[in-house]
């Protein structure tokens, strides 16, 4: 029997479940389709009328030259995503007409009123690290598998469970500290050795899902905590990631008064003080710990030197460490991600979770929650 024709309006259709959904076996069981259907689909769209629909679908203008398609696969040769390469030949001034249109109708949250805070000068931290989203780790290689559904379960559990954990403050801080996506842009390499990595989805999709997955932890945060900050640093596998990330979160709250994106933070240190704490957090990736703390005392000597409680949070590494190094004590947090191909080869064990903190900014009071998260 020939295969049916496939109509514009069938690929379209595709194109928007798999955007709703999030995934090919959702967008595939809502369609009614096999997973090798929606990628039947999926092929014979992008070679009748990818062109078109990606130019209209992405707001690109007529002058985009598209190249060759290019087509990224798991390791049993399954496609996890297609895309057309091209030369763009598009103005500054035209960039900036395409993302003034893009954030023109973001949603902002409305303002919400504080809930009541028995922890006054309370601070509550909580590091997410590592999360290396879009990952696509087969069970195959280490055990179990990894993929974009199973890093939202993980930060949704890991979150919940620290949150409850952790007392109402007066102020609370998320922080993403680095390799929160795995991939830097589609080439889907690490920025400065080219590693080859393994990742499922386009990085424009993945960047729409982890600012989703912020959105849902700063509204939680706020339904216990008076003021929330929000601030994502660089790692190495994520450089460009934070800048994205952090001004669409400012402009969805950019009415709210009590939620504040450290967008200004977009570097490799991000740094608190407040009364007698001092905290500052870096990646972890190039120079070993007791070298960062030297550099952390002389970088930030002012906000050190009126601090008598000293706290360095690094990751990186995917496990927890602690030491102190002159005054300043160094923990190195669990990875949220889960032991990946390059791990499993050096003969790691998956030790991944999340960490949460609580400090009293006078009296330093320091209060420390740690969970392993399922696989």
């Amino acid at each position: 029997m020939p295969t049916p024709k496939l109509t514009e309006k069938d690929f379209t259709d595709t194109l928007l479940a798999i955007e709703d959904h999030g995934s090919h076996a959702k967008a595939a069981e809502a369609l009614g389709l096999s997973i090798p259907g929606i990628r039947s689909r999926l092929q014979r769209g992008r070679k009748l009328y990818g062109e078109k629909l990606s130019k209209k679908h992405l707001g690109l203008p007529d002058n985009y030259v598209a190249g060759k398609i290019t087509v990224a696969t798991r390791p049993d040769g399954s496609i996890t995503q297609a895309w057309t390469r091209g030369t763009p030949n598009v103005s500054p001034k035209e960039v900036a007409a395409i993302y003034a249109k893009a954030l023109r109708n973001l949603p902002r949250a409305k303002p919400t009123a504080a809930p009541d805070i028995p922890k006054k000068n309370g601070l509550a931290v909580f590091p997410a690290c590592d999360w290396h989203f879009g990952a696509l780790v087969p069970e195959s290689v280490t055990g179990n598998q990894y993929d974009r559904d199973v890093a939202l379960r993980r930060l949704r559990e890991g979150f919940e469970t620290t949150f409850a954990a952790i007392p109402a403050s007066e102020n609370a801080i998320i922080l993403w500290n680095g390799d929160t996506t795995h991939a830097d842009n589609d080439k889907a390499v690490t920025p400065k050795s080219g590693h080859r990595l393994q990742v499922e989805g386009s990085h424009h999709e993945n960047i729409g899902l982890v600012i989703k997955a912020a959105v849902w932890q700063i509204d939680l945060a706020l339904t216990r905590h008076a003021n929330v900050e929000f601030v994502a640093t660089k790692g190495n596998h994520d450089l460009s990631t934070p800048t994205p990330l952090m001004y669409a979160l400012r402009e969805r709250y950019r009415d709210e008064p009590r939620v504040t994106i450290n967008a200004d933070a977009a570097g490799d240190f991000w740094t608190y003080q407040k009364h007698g704490l001092f905290l500052v957090a870096h990646h972890g990736h190039g120079l070993k710990p007791e070298r960062l703390a030297s550099e952390i005392k002389f970088k930030f000597r002012r906000d050190f030197g009126v601090s008598d409680h000293h706290y360095f949070f690094t990751s990186h590494l995917h496990h927890e460490k602690s030491d102190t190094f002159g005054g300043l004590r160094w923990l190195q947090l669990p990875a949220l991600g889960m032991l990946d191909q390059h791990g499993a080869e050096m003969g790691f064990s998956d030790t991944g979770g999340m960490a949460a903190f609580h400090f009293d900014t006078k009296r330093g009071t320091f209060q420390h929650f740690a969970v392993r998260l399922s696989k």
